[in-house]
């Protein structure tokens, strides 16, 4: 993807590990909960102006002349969605400009990497502290009702720096994508759900399956209702494998991943009863 190959992407990839691990601590605090998964999936995040996509998942919707805006699916379970994802070069001495477009969310959390002594960000209507994220130095904000505007950061450190941004909204517009079951023998068949909240007539989601990084196949989505699609897949070999969905649009959204492992014996599973949009 675009954000993975530009500068700064060592900081997104460092915020992708980061939500990945936060996204186990459940809550709604923005804080902590912003990237919930859904069943067993870790968070990442790869969403950026630039590329609404994964590798080899091509996001398309259809042209909206006025049909295709109506909401049709029903919300999901309000939760923090990354919403925006930019990386940019900050020269020594100076500044440099994101736009952010909030998408209508009431809520907002906004991340700066990396965000240490001399990194530096203001924008209408957030007030920014330098705090540690798991660790990492980062400038953050947490925006109670947000505007589009520019954000604009600062670097004071006497190098230039690879700047990462990273936005998530408070939103009912969410995608997921299930994998069942998660653990299964070579050539076992895995059954794949994508959902999305507030879906509508011209949302068409593409997901892709991948191991180490590279792209195994793109799975062929069937719709099952508003905001529902349906598909699956036979990984072929021992490994663990990786599901991600995107969907494009004036609000697009890249859900967290769904895990697959595959072993010579599969280990038997427990169904549960929970839906996998509910779990928060």
């Amino acid at each position: 993807m675009h954000s993975w190959v530009t500068r700064g992407s060592r900081w997104l990839v460092l915020a992708t590990a980061i939500i990945a691990f936060a996204s186990g601590c459940g809550g709604s605090d923005p804080a902590m909960d912003v990237g919930s998964t859904g069943s067993g999936g870790q968070a990442t995040t790869t969403l950026s102006p630039d590329d609404r996509r994964t590798a080899g998942c091509e996001a398309k919707y259809a042209e909206d002349d006025g049909s295709g805006s109506e909401i049709l699916g029903e919300a999901a379970p309000e939760g923090y969605e990354v919403i925006d994802q930019q990386a940019q070069t900050v020269p020594p001495g100076g500044t440099a400009s994101f736009p952010v477009s909030f998408d209508g969310t009431s809520a907002a959390l906004m991340w700066i990497l990396p965000g240490g002594d001399g990194i530096s960000a203001t924008m209408e209507g957030a007030e920014f502290s330098r705090e540690d994220v798991l660790g990492a130095p980062s400038v953050v904000a947490a925006i109670p009702s947000p505007h589009d505007g520019d954000l604009v950061v600062r670097n004071d450190t006497g190098q230039a720096e690879d700047i990462g941004v990273i936005v998530f909204g408070l939103t009912a517009r969410r995608l997921t994508i299930d994998a069942s079951p998660s653990d299964v023998a070579p050539d076992g068949e895995v059954a794949v759900t994508v959902r999305l909240g507030e879906a509508t007539a011209a949302d068409a989601p593409c997901a892709v399956v991948t191991r180490d990084g590279e792209v195994v196949t793109t799975l062929v989505l069937q719709p099952n209702g508003p905001g529902v699609w349906h598909s699956s897949f036979r990984p072929p070999t021992i490994g663990d494998y990786a599901l991600q969905a995107a969907v494009g649009g004036d609000r697009p959204r890249l859900s967290l991943l769904a895990l697959v492992t595959v072993r010579a014996e599969a280990r038997q599973q427990t169904p549960t009863s929970v839906p996998a949009q509910n779990r928060d």
